[in-house]
């Protein structure tokens, strides 16, 4: 008797559309490239692992969806 097993249809938890990944490029992007200025009004430029880190995404993830996009 063969086992028929319950394929659960919700999203993985590192999954992303299409657009959220967009956005997160977007921010990453625009971080590295213009800065941002902190609480004390310090102008900030930080690097790519930086701004990736700020955005709250992997540096390698956000270089694989930039490449695709």
């Amino acid at each position: 008797m063969q086992q028929s097993l319950y394929v659960d249809k919700q999203r993985r938890s590192k999954e992303r559309y299409v657009y959220e990944a967009n956005n997160l490029v977007q921010q990453w992007r625009d971080l590295f490239e213009n800065g941002y200025k902190d609480y004390a009004g310090n102008f900030i430029k930080p690097s790519l692992k930086e701004a990736a880190n700020l955005v709250g995404c992997s540096k390698k993830t956000l270089e694989d969806y930039y490449s695709q996009i």
